[in-house]
């Protein structure tokens, strides 16, 4: 059987709760359906402005190996 790894970062910063989601939580719940992908979601990383410059916060640490086993 062909498995498909998929990780999806959303950049928003949303949730994927019911009702809460973006078009990659979407596309998230409906690869989670699928036997043969393997997927991930990360809410990923939203810039703030202050004072005229970008903050960026860090990226939360994903185990991208775990979804390759």
């Amino acid at each position: 059987m062909i498995r498909i790894h998929t990780f999806i970062v959303d950049g928003t910063l949303s949730r994927i709760k019911k009702g809460e989601e973006t078009n990659a939580g979407l596309l998230y719940k409906l690869l989670r359906e699928k036997p043969e992908v393997s997927v991930g979601h990360d809410p990923g990383v939203q810039g703030l402005l202050v004072s005229g410059t970008w903050l960026r916060r860090s990226a939360p640490a994903a185990n991208y190996g775990d979804r390759a086993s």
